[in-house]
């Protein structure tokens, strides 16, 4: 009898500790258990370019939830890119929609960026930038209740809720000038990279980078040769001859020289034990120089005359109107893989470690150790054409909720002259006759043989060949070849930036790929024109059912760890 009434005692002690003590947590986790979460989306906002359309081509798929049989309660995967795909199942299949981040239409990926898998967050590019607004509350979810043994529970069946908290980050991307640059860069075969300007407010219409790579398989591309991962617009190269135009502004912003000063050219110039050849006049000879003036060395991209101007100016005098242009210093988009390039800072004489005659015919030339970015470069040329007012060139335009309400847009623009008006023009005129008869002849969109219902008109501009230490697998020099300019030459209205990783020349292989991105600018807003819809524009800014202006932006910088304060 004794041992029946400690039995006894345990069991109701147990049904007490069941049912009194611990039954509202034991009740709770069998709701848990009966319902199973399977998520329908990434649970990110979208992220837009200026007239909304989606940069990370996402999209809507139709998946089946299985919510019971044999294979167990709501037998669904989410891939990385968010999309839930089921498992096959005996029965109890359940239709629904899924969002999938990252499609086939997708641009941009390396302004994009791309997220981590395991937890959703962004890793690069604007993916990170802005993910503080990207991520939403809530996931879309599929809720499947079902008992214990994995049937549908009758009368509860499946659940669906809605994402909330959701925000949509929009840029100032056209995504027609993106593909534009990204198809002209496929067919230029090299690895490189584009940046269209508007000319008038500095907004990034598009940055292509090659070689590409698919957000939803970075894991592919890890280890890739060739660092497809590496967005190559903001990334540093040699700027070669590209540079003359911040050695001709500081000698003219200095009274060092004035447009009509000529000078000599024997072919080649002498730095200490190092003669330096001049590609622009490869007949001349001491006996019988060339002569020439500093516009039309700029156009002809003459290394004596150049060279005898940095050596005039001094180092100070060309870095420190390189860094009024912007270069060796981020560009003050918020981007967190921005490199700031590298303007040597001239510090004593070159016994004391300082720089030499030979750096400095280096500096003068866009050699050696300057550095500059695609995105930096477009910023100066940018400048150049805004009679030498400088801004920061803006890529993030608005984040807009759920709602429908603008709850974040960037700054106002801080402005600053980096030349004065009369220089501006003179290196534009340069530009224009580099294009016309100078070293740039293949900028120019009509070389292409493009049509245009209104016709082109004349492109202006820089090329540079800057040598690296790099070989090819056939022993070959690997050039940063560039073009940097802006169309129409009369009248701005986009800036052009064009860097190839090749064996080639800016003007050979640089130059053809801007003209091929003019063009497809060109027939892009007659398009528009035609059918009265925006496109291409700065001034334009289309928010699904209302057009307003999107306005000149002082981005905010970029916290330590790459998002946007």
């Amino acid at each position: 009898m004794g041992c029946l009434l400690l039995v006894l005692t345990v069991l109701l002690g147990q049904l007490w500790r069941i049912q009194v003590t611990e039954g509202k947590t034991l009740s709770a986790g069998a709701v848990r258990q009966r319902a199973v979460a399977t998520s329908l989306g990434p649970g990110r906002g979208d992220i837009l370019d200026r007239n909304g359309n989606s940069l990370t081509g996402a999209h809507f798929a139709s998946v089946s939830l299985n919510v019971g049989g044999a294979a167990g309660a709501a037998a669904a995967r989410t891939t990385t890119a968010g999309a839930a795909a089921a498992r096959t199942a005996a029965a109890g299949t359940t239709a629904a929609v899924a969002k999938v981040r990252y499609g086939p239409d997708s641009l941009a990926h390396h302004l994009v960026g791309y997220v981590r898998g395991d937890d959703n967050r962004g890793v690069s590019g604007v993916e990170l930038a802005m993910d503080r607004f990207l991520r939403s509350d809530q996931a879309p979810q599929a809720l499947a209740f079902i008992d214990g043994q994995g049937r549908p529970i009758p009368g509860l069946g499946v659940r669906l809720t809605p994402e909330t908290g959701r925000n949509n980050v929009w840029l100032t991307i056209d995504a027609q000038a993106q593909a534009a640059a990204e198809k002209a860069l496929v067919r230029a075969g090299a690895p490189g990279a584009a940046v269209v300007l508007d000319a008038a407010s500095g907004q990034v219409l598009a940055m292509a980078s090659r070689p590409d790579f698919a957000p939803d398989r970075v894991a592919d591309y890890l280890h890739a040769n060739g660092a497809p991962l590496v967005n190559r617009a903001t990334s540093a190269y040699a700027p070669g001859s590209v540079f003359k135009l911040v050695v001709l502004a500081a000698a003219l912003e200095t009274g060092a020289t004035h447009p009509s000063e000529v000078f000599e050219c024997p072919g080649y110039v002498d730095v200490g034990d190092r003669r330096i050849p001049c590609l622009a006049h490869p007949s001349a000879s001491p006996a019988a120089p060339a002569k020439i003036t500093v516009v039309d060395a700029l156009a002809q991209s003459c290394n004596t005359t150049f060279i005898k101007l940095g050596l005039r100016i001094g180092p100070e005098a060309i870095a420190r109107q390189a860094r009024l242009f912007g270069l060796g210093q981020t560009t003050g988009t918020g981007l967190p893989e921005e490199a700031a390039g590298n303007i040597p800072a001239p510090a004593g004489a070159a016994s004391d470690g300082g720089i030499s005659r030979g750096d400095i015919a280096n500096m003068a030339i866009g050699q050696g150790d300057v550095m500059v970015t695609p995105l930096q470069v477009a910023r100066m040329i940018a400048a150049i054409t805004q009679r030498g007012v400088i801004s920061e060139p803006s890529v993030f335009g608005k984040v807009v909720n759920q709602d429908d309400i603008t709850v974040w847009r960037p700054g106002e623009p801080v402005l600053a002259r980096a030349v004065t008006p009369a220089t501006a023009l003179v290196l534009r005129e340069g530009m224009t006759r580099a294009t016309k008869t100078g070293t740039s002849r293949a900028a120019q969109p009509a070389a292409l043989g493009l049509s245009s219902a209104r016709g082109l008109k004349a492109a202006a501009g820089k090329s540079g060949t800057a040598e690296t230490p790099g070989k090819t697998a056939a022993g070959e020099p690997i050039n940063n070849a560039w073009f940097a300019g802006y169309y129409p030459g009369d009248h701005p209205r986009w800036v052009i930036v064009v860097v190839l990783e090749t064996t080639g020349t800016g003007g050979g292989q640089a130059a053809p790929v801007f003209a091929e991105i003019a063009g497809a600018l060109v027939s892009a807003a007659e398009a528009a024109s035609e059918s009265s819809t925006p496109c291409v524009r700065a001034s334009q800014y289309v928010n699904g059912r209302k057009t307003g202006n999107l306005p000149l932006s002082n981005h905010p910088k970029s916290r330590p760890d790459g998002t946007v304060m």
